[in-house]
């Protein structure tokens, strides 16, 4: 019995590891998928293919199986990087199955309990150089989704805080921009966000959220040429299950822009 579950399971890690050389060797992720299924169907605990599989759902929207497999990775890892990116990981799949505080709180874990650190008392800057200085293993990906998540709680303050932290650790960080333009749009100033996305695009001209937030900002003020460009650009973007913005939303402000337009 116990030869047969083995036999089974380095099965299911050969492949797993079929799949693992079609996505990076071959370009064909979506021939990889098969394969990683089967393998996680067959008890692999090949961490690689694993977190794979699991980032190659989460970017599909499986996020209930995306989950999985990060959970499954992350039983079988001893390894102190692997952990946080799979936990990391964990976080995003809870914020997309509509589990906003859960996420929140597994980030927050993971950013102040790896470094055994106090959770901010006043958000101010020299806590944020303190944090900054004493968890170098948060990246600024990080801060930005963890703003971000604070963020659709409309935790503006803490949003910021883990924003600016972001620009601190990469000052050229497109999506930490991005965050900040949605931060003003939340506190209502329009001139500020529009300046912030702006930098963003010119740091990634890709940039989904900006994009579409600058367009409807330009569409509010009567800028039919400006938010006809942006939209004509965010409907060319490939989007996948990460987004905020979906492609249903980008076809609605096009169509918004049309009916604008005398």
């Amino acid at each position: 019995m116990a030869r047969q579950w083995f036999l089974r399971r380095w099965t299911g890690t050969l492949l797993g590891l079929a799949g693992l050389f079609l996505q990076y060797g071959r370009k064909r992720p979506d021939r990889a998928m098969g394969f990683y299924g089967r393998a996680l169907g067959m008890g692999t605990r090949h961490i690689p293919v694993l977190g794979s599989y699991g980032l190659l759902l989460l970017r599909g929207g499986s996020y209930a199986q995306a989950k999985e497999a990060f959970e499954q990775a992350l039983a079988n890892s001893k390894h102190f990087y692997v952990n946080k990116t799979m936990k990391a990981n964990i976080a995003l799949c809870l914020w997309k199955l509509g589990r906003v505080e859960e996420a929140v709180l597994a980030y927050e874990k993971l950013l102040y309990d790896m470094a055994d650190l106090s959770r901010p008392v006043d958000w101010s800057p020299a806590e944020r150089e303190h944090l900054l200085k004493e968890n170098p293993y948060f990246t600024a990906q990080d801060f930005v989704s963890l703003g971000y998540l604070h963020l659709e709680l409309g935790h503006l303050r803490e949003a910021r805080f883990h924003t600016e932290a972001a620009l601190e650790r990469s000052p050229d960080l497109s999506t930490a921009y991005d965050n900040l333009g949605q931060i003003h749009l939340a506190e209502g100033k329009g001139d500020q966000a529009k300046a912030a996305f702006e930098k963003a695009l010119s740091l990634h001209p890709g940039q989904v959220d900006s994009l579409y937030h600058l367009a409807r900002l330009r569409l509010g003020e009567g800028d039919l040429p400006g938010s006809r460009e942006l939209a004509g650009r965010l409907l060319a973007v490939p989007m996948d299950g990460l987004n905020s913005i979906t492609p249903e939303m980008a076809r609605t402000l096009a169509e918004d822009v049309e009916k604008a337009t005398p």
